[in-house]
């Protein structure tokens, strides 16, 4: 009796050894995670989030998973347009099998036709950023040598209308460099206080700041006075009759020939103020003007 009952438990564990390593369809349920669609735009309004499926694998494997309580996530783009998107399981079924276990499963089978996404485009306003906590300050003879660039000059932010109506503006945080001597770009962090004011996403976290900066060369050029609105029937004279410009020109400029107005003007000296304040009125933009002499001229008309 007792010879039989290891008979028994012998043939019992070959049947179930033979029986559990044939492969079988299983049923099977994943999470799904969508991506591949602009977060920040858009909220979700509804996704399919479970997917079942039946497998084809061993028993052996069909039991593990059962022990050990797996729930496989598959990862499923949805890069398209519009707010109401698809994709057909037929399409991606190899990709399902290779993310939920592509050494134990064999193939799988789904008895839907597609997974599809909702989306609901979020309320925004455009904010042009602010950058008047940043500071730069150049070293000794170096300065800008055209226009900073910055990018993006707006930031657009997402969220409630009652939250967006309440942010007045987008800012940089305070930021401060110095002794700048060659040209670069400077990520610069943005203020993000508008978190305080609930579900708010930002198109941007951060600008970036390109300065180009030149080596800067003092000179000083003479300038004839000139009299704005003066009538040309009337005779005058300046004294002096010129002024001295100083100006500090990038070192990639020298060779050129700057152009320069300076002027007083003629309404003033009717007003019988002879002794004027000279102005400059134009100079090339690529120069960086210094300073004016002299400060005061006399002009006399002649009747």
């Amino acid at each position: 009796m007792k010879r039989f009952l290891v008979i028994l438990c012998l043939t019992a564990f070959v049947w179930l050894g033979v029986s559990m390593s044939e492969t079988d369809d299983y049923p099977l349920r994943a999470h799904v995670e969508m991506y591949g669609y602009d977060t920040v735009r858009y909220a979700v309004a509804k996704a399919d989030s479970v997917l079942t499926l039946h497998a084809e694998m061993t028993g052996f494997q069909a039991f593990l998973r059962s022990f050990r309580k797996q729930v496989p996530v598959v990862q499923v783009d949805m890069t398209s347009q519009g707010t109401k998107r698809a994709v057909a399981l037929a399409d991606i079924t190899e990709s399902l099998r290779q993310q939920i276990g592509p050494n134990s499963i064999r193939n799988i089978t789904v008895a839907r036709d597609s997974l599809r996404l909702e989306l609901t485009e979020r309320y925004h306003k455009t904010y042009r950023v602010d950058l008047g906590n940043v500071d730069f300050s150049f070293a000794d003879q170096y300065g800008l040598y055209g226009e900073p660039v910055v990018k993006p000059e707006d930031v657009t932010l997402y969220g409630p209308k009652e939250a967006l109506d309440r942010i007045t503006s987008v800012s940089a945080i305070s930021y401060k460099v110095v002794n700048i001597s060659s040209s670069g770009s400077y990520e610069i962090p943005l203020d993000d206080s508008w978190r305080d004011y609930g579900d708010i996403r930002s198109s941007a976290t951060a600008v970036t700041v390109h300065l180009p900066v030149e080596a800067y060369v003092d000179r000083e050029y003479s300038v004839p006075i000139e009299v704005v609105g003066a009538d040309t029937n009337v005779h005058y004279r300046i004294y002096p009759e010129e002024a001295t410009v100083h100006v500090w020109v990038p070192k990639s400029a020298l060779d050129k020939t700057p152009e320069f107005r300076v002027a007083i003007d003629y309404q003033d000296i009717l007003n019988h103020e002879s002794t004027q304040t000279p102005r400059l009125l134009e100079f090339p933009s690529y120069l960086r003007p210094r300073s004016l002499e002299p400060s005061q001229v006399e002009c006399v008309i002649i009747r």
